[in-house]
């Protein structure tokens, strides 16, 4: 099937300056004296040692915001993965907070994934990043210790695409886990903070940082620097991000990727009417209509939404993005998709 490469679009990456600087850290003492057993220097690292570690040390992998031990156990129930990946794929225009800790922390990030390639016993291990950087101005390393540094690439949204083309047979785990993998098996380190990009054009300095969890993103904001108020605060994407309303009152979590902030000019916020383009439909990855999904849920027509395939849409904006009308198509498609659950039909009326 093709349209995993050929549908989508391609978004500018806006990753400069903040992938390239060094990564700063914005921690408190909140976990800090909490220690696990570490792994003995002569110790077998087997499969049933990493999940008691990954569990005791309160590991979460930033890519689902599952605990690790959880996910390693379920490969304990079936075959060993035939490939690990250690996933630094950011293909969300602004993040990078899984491609800086990987240039930055890399000899972390490799011992976390040599740990699991150790009690796995794969056929391949390697680390993955978005391929579409090479005109960045950080220069992303062919390998990192043993380990090939593979360059995933396609239309935006790619990253879950290209993992589920890999197959069922493999593991991905997100950079930030393997790195508190390290800690933990070296140090006896308890999670307590994650990595999160701090970007967008109301922020002075943007930078990628290590914050405790639990740190309300007013902090990250004032840390970075404000030099005009945004009229987009989101967490995790410019494009399907969670919006901010209280920036006090917000706080980091341990899946959480970036912190956005981007001030649109006033001329690109007007909606007009769609005007019948198509482009929504060219883009659109799972090769869906938004427009007439659009039309079919702005007029409650279910079964017709249904029928158009609307349980399909995974949410990813591109609609959204490309339309010159700026109608929030997916916004609209997405809040219907949840409103109406799946197998609940009913007759238009």
């Amino acid at each position: 099937m093709k349209l995993w490469n050929t549908k989508g679009i391609i978004l500018e990456q806006k990753k400069e300056p903040a992938l390239s600087r060094d990564l700063q850290q914005l921690l408190t003492e909140q976990g800090e004296s909490a220690k696990v057993e570490t792994l003995a220097e002569n110790e077998e690292v087997t499969l049933d040692r990493l999940i008691r570690l990954c569990n005791e040390a309160s590991i979460v992998d930033e890519r689902d915001g599952e605990p690790l031990g959880d996910i390693l156990m379920g490969w304990k129930l079936r075959a060993a993965p035939k490939l690990i990946v250690g996933d630094a794929v950011d293909d969300e225009p602004y993040v990078s907070n899984q491609t800086n800790p990987l240039m930055k922390q890399s000899a972390d990030a490799a011992y976390g994934l040599r740990l699991l390639q150790t009690a796995l016993k794969p056929q391949k291990a390697y680390f993955a990043v978005y391929r579409e950087m090479h005109y960045l101005n950080s220069r992303v390393p062919t390998k990192i210790e043993e380990f090939v540094v593979r360059k995933m690439g396609g239309k935006y949204p790619m990253e879950r695409r290209a993992f589920s083309r890999l197959g069922d047979d493999v593991l991905a785990v997100g950079v930030g886990a393997l790195i508190h993998l390290a800690r933990a098996a070296k140090e006896g380190r308890v999670q307590s903070s994650c990595f999160v990009t701090v970007a967008g054009n109301c922020i002075g300095t943007p930078c990628n940082m290590e914050v405790t969890i639990g740190t309300p993103v007013s902090a990250l904001l004032e840390h970075c620097g404000l030099i005009t108020d945004p009229t987009s605060l989101s967490l995790n994407s410019a494009m399907v991000g969670k919006a901010v309303e209280d920036p006090e009152q917000t706080l980091i979590q341990a899946n959480t990727s970036a912190v956005i902030a981007i001030r649109e000019a006033k001329k690109n916020l007007r909606h007009m009417d769609c005007i019948g383009c198509s482009r929504c439909v060219e883009v659109c990855p799972e090769g869906l209509n938004p427009m007439e999904l659009y039309r079919a849920t702005s007029t409650n027509r279910r079964q017709t939404a249904f029928e158009l395939g609307l349980e399909r849409c995974i949410g990813c904006a591109a609609c959204s993005y490309i339309c010159p009308s700026r109608l929030e198509l997916s916004h609209l498609i997405r809040e219907k998709q949840e409103k109406w659950p799946k197998g609940e039909h009913c007759h238009d009326r």
